[in-house]
């Protein structure tokens, strides 16, 4: 009987993942898929004495794992002759040797072979390792230095624009899901190999530009009609745009920013003439009777929804009189061909089946580009939502989810929607969320989960407030007043907890919950402290410390690590979390034992508590990137950032003299390259800092590009591209000049 090696590979350095795992993921099992080479020897030997596996890590094009030896069958230690790892499923490797004529025992190494050079380059440290005369079946596990391979692991390089943000010839004001395409032409023009998007959810509750933000859905699942590409259906049933809509389309398209509420108007005032004259043909269409089967769990409900919500003028479901409470009979029976209101339903249906076949047309396009689509998961819905009518048992409406002061915004952030009742969707073995997840599998290869820190613990704020700094992290172990006077402190609940102003609530030191005390995440920062004497403000710095960094990590850690093993173990896409902000100290540790991947970005504080993030040091299972669209892209920052702008220019790019006033094309070149020669698996940029290399690219006006400031509470997603992309695609010198930058780095 042969013997089996199991060849195991420790954690690559910093990491705590096992390496093969990027090949069980959707883009590294279909769209990445790693062939053999086929002109090169691999073992096949059906009479094998020695079988060699290895959960095989996802290397570079053009590396192969591969083993060289004295014995015959392995090359008799020619680099030019190796045995490669023959891929097989689920990441594993394997090769099969008859050694039967070669004399016992002989030695090999592990070593990675270049296609290019048609040669070994490098070889695992150590000495050889030896096989015996031993030929007792059984696996032998063999430890692996996985360091020698970390120069060779896979990497790839992103862009990341929001959906409404692109612009090509034939945009009515916004981008569509068909624009998807020229971008991903454009994409793989520059060896890009993934496109990044917000999330593309229906937020049209209220019908102004407040419906511009993205992570207040009126639908978890549900596609936003803004994305549909109306021109399209209506050239093919030959239905003709009015000279009032061409005067309006032509308005639209000049504009520099999008205008939400009137792109929405006018798509949906063609939409009705294309579904006046479609509707017979869509009611008995067959494609549309599977497409409503799979997903009427959430269609039917979603379309009685915006019925409803035109019928009363109102997404507040409080306001509908008998429908205010959702009721499964009377749905139904509005949603049924007998109802007054059925042709309105259908109307709804008509638009989310078109949508998603839109959708569907552009990721199988980038996947035939080579390019996978990397989605969004916001971690909240809108407070007026389908969700909320269905489920209020999983929301706390009394709540606002948001975040506590940080480098976005100095007075915390209130995002409106509601917080979650945790324990409600754990009873439901978290159905709710996964499937979320599970539908976004139609259209894309990866996931980017919003604020990850959320499944450990929620900024939760109290609805009659505005302000981040009046919440509290749920759940979170309170302080109780024997836990204030065993550190000396004469507890006095009035001096903590009510402010010298009572107009100013957030000036307190701790807030009340029940009988528990909760520390005010900007105590310091408050009239009440500055008043306490100098001993006592030492000691409950010391209180505030251990009650935000250390009292809580344990229960926060286990809970995060359920829900999120719930999460991850229903999907195989690949999972970005965004862990920024008041990021607990075994966030990383956690995400990358579940196989997801964390995020570094350049403009914020490492973990190291540097000024800025180190991206030269990044592990491997994460993404770096120089800004998100929740920051200044790189040349505005540079611009309104100036002190940290100089630093960044001695410490980071290491250049002698004054920063330039203006982030000059070389700079940004600068800052794109160092990403790219990150360790990390993923480097993407916004495409504003893709185009910020170039003087002739680039916008002229930096505070333009901005897509969202989290310190506005009545920010307009507007941004929108200054070129189409067609120009953008044949701008063939930009193209290649990012694209070498692409390739230089091994991306």
């Amino acid at each position: 009987m042969p013997v089996r090696f199991m060849i195991r590979f420790p954690s690559l350095p910093g990491d705590s993942f096992d390496p093969a795992a990027l090949a069980r993921t959707k883009p590294f099992s279909t769209l990445f898929l790693r062939k053999d080479l086929k002109k090169k020897k691999q073992a096949s030997s059906k009479k094998a004495t020695h079988i060699f596996t290895v959960m095989l890590p996802r290397l570079q094009d053009n590396f192969y794992l591969c083993i060289t030896g004295s014995a015959k069958k392995t090359g008799g230690f020619d680099p030019a002759q190796p045995v490669l790892f023959r891929q097989k499923n689920k990441g594993r490797g394997i090769i099969k040797l008859n050694l039967s004529g070669d004399t016992l025992p002989v030695e090999y190494k592990l070593a990675v072979y270049d296609a290019e050079k048609k040669s070994i380059i490098d070889y695992e440290p150590g000495h050889n390792r030896t096989i015996g005369t031993d030929s007792v079946e059984k696996i032998v596990p063999v430890d692996c230095p996985a360091s020698f391979l970390s120069k060779y692991l896979w990497k790839g390089a992103g862009v990341n624009i929001p959906v409404f943000s692109l612009r090509t010839e034939h945009s009515w004001g916004t981008g569509d899901f068909t624009d998807i395409m020229v971008l991903a032409d454009w994409a793989s023009a520059c060896d890009i190999k993934l496109i990044q998007l917000l999330p593309v959810n229906d937020t049209n509750a209220s019908g102004t530009d407040k419906d511009s933000y993205p992570y207040s859905a009126i639908s978890s699942i549900a596609l936003d009609p803004k994305y549909i590409n109306a021109e399209r259906l209506a050239h093919r049933l030959s239905i003709e745009i009015t000279p009032e809509e061409e005067a309006e389309i032509i308005r639209l398209n000049a504009l520099n920013h999008v205008a939400h509420s009137a792109v929405m108007a006018l798509k949906l005032s063609v939409m009705k003439r294309v579904f006046e004259k479609d509707q017979y043909d869509f009611r008995d269409d067959t494609d549309r009777f599977t497409f409503f089967d799979m997903q009427r769990e959430w269609l039917l409900p979603y379309a009685v929804f915006c019925a409803l919500r035109d019928k009363y003028g109102t997404a507040d479901h409080t306001q509908w009189g008998d429908y205010a409470d959702y009721d499964e009979e009377k749905v139904q029976e509005m949603a049924s061909p007998q109802s007054e209101d059925y042709h309105t339903v259908l109307f709804w249906y008509y638009i989310q089946y078109h949508l998603h076949l839109q959708l569907k047309e552009a990721s199988d396009h980038a996947h035939k580009k080579g390019i996978l689509l990397k989605g969004d998961l916001p971690i909240g819905v809108g407070r007026q939502s389908v969700d909320t009518w269905m489920y209020p048992e999983l929301f706390d409406l009394d709540m606002q989810a948001g975040a506590p002061p940080d480098a976005f915004s100095g007075t915390g952030q209130n995002w409106g929607f509601p917080t979650y009742r945790m324990e409600k969707m754990l009873d439901n073995n978290f159905s709710w969320f996964r499937k979320k997840t599970e539908h976004l599998e139609y259209y894309f290869d990866a996931v980017r989960i919003d604020h990850v820190l959320g499944f450990f613990r929620i900024w939760s704020i109290p609805v009659p407030y505005e302000k981040g700094t009046m919440g509290r992290f749920v759940p979170a172990i309170p302080l109780y007043q024997q836990d204030f006077t065993a550190v000396g402190i004469v507890f006095d609940e009035k001096r903590y907890c009510e402010p010298f102003i009572k107009e100013v609530n957030d000036e307190v030191i701790l807030f009340k919950v029940d009988e528990g005390y909760h520390f005010g995440v900007n105590m310091q920062q408050t009239a009440l402290f500055a008043n306490l004497p100098e001993n006592e403000q030492q000691v409950l710095n010391e209180l505030y410390r251990k009650y935000f960094y250390e009292v809580q990590d344990a229960s926060w850690e286990a809970a995060g690590r359920i829900k999120l093993s719930m999460l991850t173990g229903s999907t195989d896409l690949l999972i970005c979390a965004e862990d920024l902000g008041m990021v607990p100290r075994f966030t990383a540790d956690l995400l990358h034992s579940l196989n997801m991947l964390t995020l570094r970005v350049q403009q914020m504080p490492g973990e190291g508590g540097g000024e800025f993030s180190d991206i030269k040091g990044a592990d491997y299972l994460s993404v770096v990137m120089p800004a998100t669209h929740d920051m200044a892209p790189v040349r505005l920052w540079w611009e309104q950032q100036r002190g940290d702008a100089q630093h960044f220019f001695a410490e980071i790019l290491e250049e002698p003299g004054d920063a330039p006033y203006f982030c000059e094309p070389w700079v940004c070149e600068k800052i794109i390259k160092m990403h790219l020669s990150s360790p990390a698996m993923w480097s993407i940029f916004l495409l504003q800092d893709l185009l910020a290399v170039n003087g002739k690219a680039r916008r002229p006006v930096p505070s333009e590009e901005r897509i969202n400031d989290p310190a506005d509470p009545d920010q307009v997603w507007k941004y929108r591209m200054h070129i189409t992309l067609e120009k953008l695609l044949g701008d063939e010198l930009f193209n290649s000049h990012l694209q070498s930058m692409v390739k230089e780095s091994g991306r």
